[in-house]
């Protein structure tokens, strides 16, 4: 039999709930709220701590107050919020009391809201049917609360998006790897698109090439009938040739004395 004033202890010891069963005199465990001492002895923890193992060795805080080391003496400091109902420090609320909601670490009232909108913390003052802020986790897009932890994108490999953003993805699925443009790509695509630049620059440059040396292989045959024809013009056998064909063995030339220097073919 157990009792918070330590009834069952005899002599009776002060917020003792068990004592030594053979002795009655020594004090087993304490009350909540309390550490023991020693074995007759109860001693309340520090205000604001709900579990305590010694003197400034609280283990768990109550309701509206949060764990604060200073000099390895953990003690419970209230919270800066009289709406908050846990806090992670001073000034973050994590949880608050009934018709309020954390937001951004404040306790917001949720009475001022008229919306259906599922998760919604703070509605416009003008328009109490209008979301503007969500609950804690959850982010305001299109109007709507969403889990930061959902993805509200069309990319179809996305597992993870950003927590303020969920229309941004920041992880992608197996076998596929994000770019620097926010898309999943597949492993092994980049590779191919890079071989396929580098296939067809180089078919390029080949082709490039071969055109060049076609051009100036071309030219070098132009330049080469253009010297011969020059040449032919100051070549008076050659001239000749052209003008009258070509002279054979069986061909005679003979002078008219009456033409001097007029060849006579015959």
């Amino acid at each position: 039999m157990t009792n918070v004033y330590g009834a069952d202890c005899n002599p009776v010891i002060p917020h003792c709930t068990s004592c030594d069963e053979a002795t009655k005199k020594i004090c087993n465990q304490c009350a909540e709220g309390y550490y023991k001492a020693s074995d007759t002895v109860c001693t309340a923890c520090l205000d604001g701590c709900q579990e305590c193992t010694g003197a400034g060795q609280c283990t768990k805080c109550k309701d509206g107050f949060y764990p604060d080391k200073a000099d390895k003496i953990t003690k419970c400091t209230a919270c800066s919020d009289t709406n908050c109902a846990k806090c992670s420090d001073k000034d973050t609320c994590t949880e608050c009391n009934k018709d309020f909601t954390p937001v951004g670490g404040k306790c917001v009232s949720n009475t001022q809201c008229k919306t259906d909108v599922p998760n919604c913390a703070t509605c416009d003052a003008t328009t109490p049917t209008k979301c503007i802020g969500c609950k804690d986790t959850f982010v305001l897009v299109e109007g709507k609360c969403v889990s930061s932890t959902a993805c509200i994108t069309k990319e179809s490999h996305c597992t993870k998006c950003n927590t303020t953003t969920p229309t941004k993805c920041t992880a992608c699925a197996d076998k596929y790897t994000l770019n620097a443009t926010g898309f999943c790509e597949k492993n092994g695509s980049k590779d191919l698109t890079t071989y396929s630049i580098t296939y067809f620059m180089t078919f390029a440059c080949l082709l490039i090439t071969l055109a060049f040396v076609a051009f100036f292989a071309q030219r070098k045959i132009i330049i080469k009938k253009e010297i011969a024809k020059s040449e032919g013009d100051f070549n008076p056998a050659v001239t000749l040739s052209r003008n009258f064909g070509a002279i054979t063995t069986n061909q005679i030339v003979e002078e008219d004395p009456g033409d001097i220097g007029v060849p006579l073919l015959r």
